[in-house]
């Protein structure tokens, strides 16, 4: 009836009569002069009704309203809706409010309170991205229409049930933690043009941002992340569109948790070439790298075309103790790098390559080398002035060959090395490494082989020369110091090992045939290649 000529009150609102269902029980009254100049506009309407059973397709938030329970009230100036009922099988508490002429600008607004589960936030364009959130959320939610055709949504949500996370900062809430949300987005149409605020609060959670999207193609523009603290990290920043295609990540703070992040980024596997071209600035007090591991004062600046990182500018302290340094591609043209650290203990606990390293230094440079999409990294190590301590591998190697008043050493302070060199390469997470070479007072080691990071495993080959500085002075005797050493990082007193397997727990042999002979017979009892296809080309570390 209110949808009849003149009235027409459903179609005002956006509604066809047609996709309404359901019984109504209610009043209509006009009051109006009995005067024959009285028009439609003189006339006084008041609609009073109860609805039930109320289905009415597409009503809000493009979803159906059924099993609607509702009271209407209608006037010449406005409608009201309110009631319960389901929606988009959600069920809500609605009002829906619907001012004939504007007020304020104003011309609708939509409240709906309800818990909404995984599916439902889907249906309603609540989800946040990577499955962030799981568990159900008490949502209390407002539209408001404009003119114009302008529209602002504001959120209200309670978290305490969910479970939410950011996997890429190591940071997780569970369900029953209190914490509570809040989005406020505004429309254009019906395309989000911004988020003007989302928020998150709760006990150590302050995650606040803001966003916008082009009014042309309505893609993401910016984030500006006002604060993002959770768990252990504490920072904020921009990420914005660049006009020459990618993105650009500004983030300062005082700490990171880079746990996820670089495990991501140090996994070996297929790498992905169809991602957007990306620029970081970052500047963090703190950086947790893992469990226990962390560096200060970290400034780095990354640059990826999508296919590899092309640009890398990074300095930061170790454990707040020593320095490392690195550089990657600066030079145009070409993809040197240049790696230093005043603490190869440090670096080497940090990167969680090995905690049984103390002092030292350590460089690398060299060169990558694109191959079809395959990076190869190819380079040189230089170290000094370190010591090794604990190391069970070492330990057994040095018990295996015999030489275990040097391997008693490992217990205490640790075995010195005066130096280590050695040639590299690196792709996907697999080093090889071509006459590397470590020596000290005590001890010498020759090795070649392969060392899988991503596998966790080590094919290696080389010889261990005990009482290295005898040795060494052995070899300069002239005419049968050559003989008696059989060459530069060998010696009289040598045995030949492998090691291959697990890397924490590989199977090692020594040659014992190897051990005494002196270095011109020593050759002959080298082991022989395992596998053909991954062994080293060296033979004990010989030249």
């Amino acid at each position: 009836m209110i949808d009849a000529k003149p009235l027409r009150y459903a179609r005002e609102v956006g509604l066809d009569p047609a996709t309404v269902e359901g019984s109504v029980d209610g009043n209509l009254a006009f009051k109006f002069m009995l005067d024959h100049r009285t028009t439609m506009d003189d006339i006084e309407l008041a609609v009073q009704a109860q609805l039930v059973g109320t289905v009415i397709r597409q009503v809000a938030f493009q979803q159906d309203l059924d099993q609607g329970n509702l009271r209407l009230r209608l006037d010449r100036s406005q409608m009201q809706v309110d009631g319960d009922g389901r929606l988009g099988g959600v069920p809500a508490t609605i009002t829906w409010l619907q001012y004939f002429k504007p007020r304020d600008g104003v011309r609708s607004r939509y409240t709906a309170h309800g818990e909404l589960d995984d599916e439902a936030r889907r249906k309603f364009g609540l989800d946040l991205p990577g499955n962030s959130i799981a568990g159900p959320v008490i949502a209390d939610v407002t539209l408001t229409s404009f003119a114009g055709k302008r529209s602002d949504v504001v959120v209200g949500l309670d978290l305490a049930k969910a479970a939410l996370s950011v996997p890429e900062l190591n940071w997780s809430k569970p369900t029953g933690v209190p914490a509570t949300g809040k989005l406020a987005l505004d429309l254009a149409g019906e395309r989000l043009s911004a988020i003007r605020d989302a928020s998150i609060k709760g006990s150590g959670i302050d995650l606040r941002l803001s966003a916008l999207f082009g009014s042309a193609d309505h893609e993401l523009q910016q984030v500006e992340l006002k604060q993002v603290t959770l768990g252990e990290n504490d920072l904020k920043g921009t990420v914005a569109r660049r006009a020459e295609g990618g993105w650009r990540a500004n983030l300062t703070g005082g700490s990171l948790d880079a746990t996820v992040l670089l495990d991501n980024l140090t996994k070996p596997g297929p790498t992905r070439h169809d991602e957007p071209p990306l620029v970081i600035d970052g500047k963090f007090t703190r950086v947790l790298f893992g469990a226990g591991r962390e560096a200060r004062d970290v400034v780095v600046q990354l640059y990826s075309d999508g296919a590899h990182w092309q640009s890398i500018r990074l300095d930061l302290a170790p454990f707040g103790s020593g320095e490392l340094r690195l550089r990657f591609g600066e030079t145009s043209g070409t993809r040197p790098f240049d790696f230093s650290t005043s603490d190869l203990g440090a670096t080497l606990r940090l990167l969680d390559v090995s905690s049984q390293v103390t002092g030292g230094r350590l460089s690398a440079s060299g060169r990558a080398e694109d191959v079809g999409e395959a990076r190869v990294f190819i380079g040189r190590l230089d170290g000094a002035d370190y010591k090794i301590v604990g190391a069970p591998v070492m330990a057994r190697l040095l018990s295996i060959a015999s030489f275990t008043s040097i391997a008693s050493l490992l217990s205490g302070e640790g075995i010195p090395f005066a130096r280590l060199t050695g040639d590299f390469t690196a792709q996907d997470g697999k080093v090889t490494v071509k006459q590397g070479r470590a020596y000290g007072g005590a001890l010498g080691i020759n090795a070649s082989g392969t060392v899988d990071l991503g596998q966790s495993t080590l094919d290696l080959e080389g010889t261990l020369v005990p009482a290295y500085m005898l040795n060494n002075v052995l070899g300069n005797i002239p005419l049968i110091g050559n003989l008696l050493i059989g060459g530069e990082g060998q010696g009289l007193f040598a045995a030949g090992f492998r090691a291959s397997g697990p890397l924490d727990n590989p199977t090692i042999s020594v040659n014992p045939l190897s051990v005494l002979a002196p270095g011109a017979l020593r050759n002959l009892f080298l082991f022989g290649p395992a596998d053909s296809d991954a062994a080293p080309t060296s033979r004990g570390g010989g030249n």
